[in-house]
Order: C-alpha cells, then sequence, then structure tokens
C-alpha cells in the first residue's frame, strides 16, 4: 500500500467524524472542484501541469511537482494557501462556506472514493462571481467622528481618510495656494498657470476662489485638448494605418475634433459611448455626431492584399479583433479577446461572447465615407443628378454603337492586330533599333496609364553582336540617375533610382512627377547597343494587377556626350495599353465614316460630361468607417481560425454581465445598423455597473497617476481587487447621479 493512502486511513481513523458525514463532505468538496476548478484543471487543458479529476492526479502534482495539496494538512497544502491569497479560482475567490468545506474535507485526509464528474461543464463559467461583475454596491461615506475637520467636508475626502487611519498612515498636509493652482492647471489643461493666473488666485481670500478657478479651468477649450487626449488614447487614435506600409490618413482628424469638442462640451460620455459605436444610427446627416464613429476604426489595418483566401479572411478577422477589443477594453474593462480562440482562461467570459461581439461589427469596414449635413448632401444631388442621368443616356448610345459593330470586330480583330505592334507589357517590353554607339541612354516617359506617377523596376541595355551583355546593369559599372524620385516623407529609400539597374527586380523606382519622368543610364565606356528592356513588374508576382504606373507613351534617346541625344525608339505603333482603348481602335477600324461621326459625337460628350461632374464639388469624406449589410453569417471560429466554422452566433450582450443588467439577443440577419446600437445601448445602460466602474477609475487614475485599479483596462481576474472598493463603487454611482458628465465628477 502506498505512503498516500496509508496517509488518508490513519488521518480518517482518529478523526471523529461519522461515515455519512465524511461521505457529506467529500460531495460537497468534490462539487466545488467541479464547479470552480475544472473549468482550468481539467484532462484537456491540464493547467499548470495540473489535473483535479482524482486523488492520484491531484497528490502528482502540477508541473513543478508540488502536490496539490497534502491530506491532513490544510495549512501545508497549496491547494488552500493559493484559496486564502485569493488567487485562485481564476473567476473569483471562493466564498466563506466553500472554503471551509476545502479545509474540513483536506484535514479529513481529503477522502476521494471515485472520480469527479466532468461530464458537466463548470457552472461558474454562466455564473459571474467577481468583484467588478456585480451590481454597484450603494457605499456610504464614512462618519465623520474621528475624522480631521478639513477632511470631512468632502465624501471622497472621508473615504480616503478612513482608509489612511485603517492603514496606519496619516495624510500630507494640505498643498499652499501656488503648489494647487499648478497642480490643477496642469491637470485639466496640460499646461502651466501664467504667473498673473497664479497671483490672482493667492491673492483671492473668498470663499469661492478653489470653485471659481476649477470652473475657469474646466470652461478653457484646452480642458478636451487634454482629457480628450486621454480617451484617443484608449481609442487607440492614430492617423496612419500601421503594418510595413503605414499610410497616412489624411481624413482621420474629424474624430480627433469630436472627442476634444464632446469634452469640451460637457457630453454625457454613456451618450458618447453610443455615438462612438453608432452615431450613423442616431444622428444620421449630422456630421458632428457621425465623426465618433472613428473609434471604430482608429486602430491599425493591414493594407497589403494577401494571394489567398485563408490571409484574407484572416485580415478580416484581425480589424475585427481590434475593434473588439478597443470596445471591451475602453468601455467594459474586459479582455473579451483571449476568448477568440477558447473560452476566457481567467475570466467568465464565454468564446460565443466573443463572436457576438463580432456579429455586432461584422458589418464595419475600414475606410473613409461621406460626412456632411442633409442639406450639402441634397445641394450636392441637385448639380449632379441631371448629369448623371445625361451621361448614362450617351454611355447607352456608345453601348448600342459598340453592338452593331461586335461582330465585324471579331472578325476582324487578328487582321487590324497585325498591323500594330504588341501592346506594352508591363511583365517586360523591348525595343530594338539599329546597332548605335552610345555612352548613355535616356529614358524620358511622357504618358503614364491614369495619369500615375511612372515606376520601373529594371531598364536593360543589350550590347549588338552574337552575344550580347546587359551594359546597363550595376555589376557592369553603369550608373543610374532619374529626374525626380518619389518621396516617402524625408525617405526616398524604397524607390531610388539605384533599383532600376541592381537586376533584382523585386524593388521599383518610382518618378516623383505625375504622369512623367526620366532616368538615364551612363555606361563605363561607348558600347554598341541595338536592345532594350524595360519592366514594371518582371517577376509577374502581381499578376497583372499593377496596372498603374506603367508607362504608355515613351522616347529613348541616346548620346555619345551627354549633351547631344538622337532618338532610337519611341513607343509609337504599338497597340494601346488598356483593353478600353483596345476595343475602341478596333471599333473605329471597322466603323463606317457615319458611325465613326456618330461615335466621335458621343464620346466627346461623355467626354465633356466627366468633366462636368469632375467640377462639382466633392462631399467632405472622412476617414471614420463605411458600414454594410454584411454578406453572411456569422460564426464561431473554432480555436480562432476563421476557415474553421462552427455554429452560427448571432448579435447579443455578453453573457459576462448577465447578474448587472438584461441582456438581449437578435436575429442573426438584423440590419447592420442595429446591431451596433443594440450593442452600444446596451454598453452605456445606466445599470450597467461595469462601463461606470471603468470610467471613474480612468478619471482617478489620470488625475492622481494611478486607478483604484492598476490596470484600467482590465478589471478581470488578471486586474485584481480595487484598492478603495467603497469609494470606487460610491464614484461609479454619483456619476450616473450626475448623467454621466465627467466635469461635474471633476469639480466633487
Amino acid at each position: 500500500m502506498g505512503r498516500i493512502q496509508i496517509t488518508v486511513l490513519i488521518v480518517t481513523f482518529f478523526l471523529p467524524v461519522l461515515a455519512q458525514d465524511l461521505s457529506e463532505l467529500e460531495s460537497k468538496a468534490k462539487s466545488i472542484l467541479a464547479e470552480r476548478c475544472l473549468s482550468c484543471h481539467n484532462p484537456q487543458d491540464k493547467t499548470s501541469g495540473l489535473v483535479l479529476v482524482s486523488l492520484e492526479s491531484a497528490i502528482k502534482g502540477g508541473s513543478r511537482g508540488i502536490p496539490a495539496f497534502v491530506p491532513g494538512h490544510p495549512d501545508q497544502s497549496l491547494m488552500m494557501q493559493r484559496i486564502l491569497a485569493e488567487e485562485m479560482p481564476a473567476d473569483g475567490p471562493l466564498l466563506e462556506d466553500e472554503r471551509k468545506i476545502i479545509r474540513d474535507w483536506i484535514a479529513a485526509g481529503a477522502p476521494w472514493t471515485g472520480p469527479i464528474d466532468i461530464a458537466e461543464p463548470a457552472k461558474s463559467v454562466a455564473i459571474p462571481r467577481w468583484w467588478s461583475l456585480q451590481p454597484l454596491q450603494r457605499a456610504e461615506p464614512p462618519k465623520t467622528e474621528g475624522i480631521l475637520e478639513e477632511w470631512s467636508l468632502s465624501a471622497i475626502d472621508r473615504f480616503i481618510y478612513a482608509k489612511l487611519r485603517e492603514k496606519g498612515l496619516k495624510p500630507s498636509p494640505a498643498a499652499d495656494r501656488r503648489t494647487f493652482i499648478r497642480r490643477a492647471t496642469f491637470d485639466l489643461l496640460g499646461l502651466p498657470p501664467t504667473p498673473e493666473e497664479v497671483e490672482a488666485f493667492v491673492q483671492d481670500k473668498s470663499p469661492e476662489a478653489y470653485e471659481k478657478l476649477v470652473d475657469r479651468l474646466l470652461a478653457s477649450p484646452h480642458y478636451g485638448e487634454r482629457w480628450g487626449r486621454h480617451w484617443l488614447d484608449v481609442a487607440r487614435f492614430g492617423e496612419s494605418h500601421g503594418y510595413e506600409k503605414n499610410h497616412l490618413r489624411d481624413n482621420a482628424w474629424p474624430y480627433r475634433d469630436y472627442v476634444i469638442r464632446s469634452f469640451n462640451e460637457g457630453k454625457p460620455f454613456n451618450q458618447m459611448i453610443i455615438e462612438q459605436l453608432a452615431g450613423d444610427q442616431i444622428a444620421p446627416d449630422h456630421p458632428q455626431i457621425e465623426a465618433a464613429t472613428g473609434f471604430l476604426v482608429a486602430g491599425i489595418h493591414d493594407r497589403v492584399t494577401i494571394q489567398n483566401i485563408e490571409g484574407e479572411l484572416q485580415k478580416r478577422a484581425n480589424d475585427l479583433d481590434d475593434m473588439i477589443t478597443a470596445t471591451a477594453a475602453g468601455f467594459l474593462g474586459l479582455t473579451v479577446n483571449c476568448a477568440r480562440c477558447h473560452d476566457h482562461k481567467f475570466d467568465p467570459i464565454k468564446q460565443t461572447d466573443y463572436y457576438r461581439m463580432q456579429a455586432a461589427f461584422a458589418g464595419i469596414e475600414h475606410g473613409e465615407r461621406v460626412l456632411a449635413s442633409a442639406h450639402e448632401k441634397k445641394q450636392h444631388r441637385i448639380l449632379e443628378e441631371p448629369l448623371l442621368r445625361k451621361l448614362e443616356s450617351v454611355k447607352l448610345w456608345l453601348e448600342a454603337l459598340k453592338l452593331q459593330a461586335k461582330a465585324q470586330v471579331e472578325e476582324q480583330r487578328e487582321k487590324i492586330s497585325k498591323q500594330y505592334r504588341p501592346a506594352i507589357d508591363s511583365r517586360g517590353t523591348a525595343e530594338e533599333f539599329s546597332p548605335t554607339q552610345a555612352r548613355f541612354l535616356r529614358m524620358s516617359i511622357l504618358e503614364t496609364f491614369r495619369n500615375t506617377p511612372p515606376a520601373l523596376d529594371e531598364l536593360e541595355v543589350w550590347t549588338a553582336g552574337p552575344s550580347p551583355v546587359n551594359v546597363a546593369l550595376a555589376a557592369n559599372s553603369a550608373k543610374v540617375s532619374a529626374s525626380s524620385t518619389r518621396s516617402t516623407g524625408s525617405d526616398m529609400s524604397f524607390y531610388k533610382a539605384e533599383y532600376l539597374n541592381d537586376g533584382k527586380f523585386d524593388n521599383v523606382w518610382i518618378s516623383g512627377e505625375q504622369g512623367k519622368g526620366q532616368v538615364t543610364v551612363e555606361f563605363p565606356a561607348v558600347e554598341t547597343i541595338r536592345r532594350v528592356v524595360w519592366s514594371r513588374d518582371r517577376l509577374g508576382a502581381n499578376q497583372g494587377r499593377h496596372f498603374i504606373r506603367v508607362p504608355t507613351k515613351y522616347v529613348l534617346e541616346v548620346s555619345l556626350d551627354g549633351e547631344r541625344w538622337e532618338k532610337g525608339a519611341d513607343s509609337e505603333g504599338r497597340l494601346p495599353y488598356s483593353e478600353a482603348e483596345r476595343e475602341e481602335l478596333f471599333l473605329l477600324a471597322v466603323f463606317s465614316p457615319e458611325e465613326r461621326e456618330e461615335w466621335n459625337k458621343f464620346k466627346q460628350l461623355k467626354v465633356e460630361l466627366e468633366k462636368k461632374l469632375a467640377a462639382v464639388p466633392k462631399l467632405p469624406t472622412a476617414y471614420i468607417g463605411r458600414f454594410k449589410q454584411p454578406g453572411e453569417s456569422t460564426y464561431l471560429a473554432r480555436r480562432g481560425n476563421p476557415m474553421d466554422k462552427g455554429e452560427v452566433i448571432a448579435p447579443g450582450s455578453l453573457s459576462t454581465l448577465e447578474g448587472i443588467l438584461p441582456g438581449y439577443q437578435l436575429d442573426p440577419d438584423v440590419p447592420e445598423g442595429e446591431r451596433r446600437l443594440a450593442f452600444a445601448r446596451w454598453i452605456a445602460d445606466d445599470r450597467n455597473a461595469l462601463t461606470a466602474r471603468v470610467l471613474v477609475n480612468r478619471v482617478w487614475h489620470y488625475h492622481f497617476g494611478h486607478g483604484f485599479i492598476g490596470t484600467p483596462s482590465d478589471f478581470g481576474v488578471n486586474g485584481g481587487t480595487p484598492t478603495h472598493p467603497e469609494l470606487l463603487d460610491w464614484l461609479a454611482g454619483r456619476l450616473v447621479e450626475l448623467g454621466w458628465r465627467l466635469k461635474p465628477l471633476h469639480k466633487k
């Protein structure tokens, strides 16, 4: 018989406990283990290597080999130590009677007559017990007895003084007036007070001096800049996309201005919550409100195209994860993103909760949209719609002419094509000419497709003779230069001219001019050349998607001295680069004179109408997200893999907060805007104690450098417990009483 079994028998023998009582104690203890411990310490998850399904596995211990408990010795048992320190269970401490049951059970020798039934899931996941997931407690400020007079005037001071006294501490002396005005001004405005403001406050002996100072600071436009910046940090606001390209977002600023304006106006924060998640739904055509949805797309966004469906789906899932993380952490202090692949390991957040949020945000896309008033949109329609109708009519006439000639074009396409050289190919276009002596070769680009700055990944110059050599290569001592190079800010290293003759084809030179540019190659000696090859996408990595930046009209010139130039070749005589221009060339070749005249007339009219449309003033736009009805239902992604679809998940509230306020469930195909609005109203509900707690903790954090919880965006188990729980709940209740307005909260 093993040592463990002998210990259990000896301890059990001497305990004055009836067998029936012992059996009941075992049942209760194992029930607690099943409900509170097996969500982590089960045979599948094996958190820390510990499995609590049998006595043997518990005694074996976790990855460090330390037994979970020592039968007969609760004080020496690691499990009991962790329970008393409130480190375990992960979803919240045991109740007092539950702790006593576990202690008595271990003291009784930890009788374990059979394995724990793990068929049923742990109940604790569905019944959150963590402090932050409970309704607000109506805490009353401590009584004034025994409190210093200057600490009894404010409820907040009474809470603080009581905690200091509890810890055996004494308060610091009050700040003098010069110190106070500096602290208050820096705190509320982020700026120092002027010498005149300091002196005025020092000399103001009126009882209202402090209140007048705070009112003046709160009324300053710098208040919104200071406190708006705090929220913009939480909202992960940035004016570029991030990732390797990190392109600028020129029109992201309206969201920034919305935040500053809202703080200065003293707007209720629960109203700001609704506006940031669904401003377009509650105030359509109201630019100053609609700008709030910039919160949803303020995070990073990968704009690099991935050449497979798995990559694109993962990229989309990452965008939605950023929105979920920012919303849950920013407003609720919950790390819902940790439930993307499985139920949360520490907090009572189910994986289905994560995908309920994803379903709410499934119709959001990164990008700009029109940000204009109803009047502005109406005026724009008045100018634009007549032109659009005329343009559509002209396009129909042109299409009718094309249809009439379709059969003739197909019949003569090959014959017509033979009259021209092949069209330019972005993967490699060659120009050949009579053998010519040259020390320099120059390519002057005169036009590009869609008038974009031209780009080249390589420019080759081949010699005449039986064994041609590319004398343009840097490896052959050739030098290359460009008339201009596109810059990214102050950095030109991305698109430099040296890439034109490195022989690698993986980087490009891009001109700094719109629709044109010039590159020159200098050989170390005079060479006899007869062939030039240039490319925009030699490796074909983009498989024809690089239509832009392709030179469509150019001239190649040679020179012996770099001063006098002679034409060697040009782009004339090639089929047009764009498919539309090629089709028009074929049409004009088969049209009768009358048809050609009619085509040109309508074509000219189309150009004129397009110019007029382009001249219509554009409506303002902003980077505040685009919304559309999701194309399919939201599925739970098994292990977080968007390619592995599980059950359909409908938009709804988080089950985590069912103990605080009523939840809701929508249909899977509910309109997109209703999804966001319902979720926003649920977060902003007066009964949502977690939202209020998180906000007042942030306010305290920004005032004093440390909140009641040191992790302002994580009120879960890993965030710990508050230093002043009664004061935190009192302030949260006060915030709701004040209508979620921050300026009065700052004052009192």
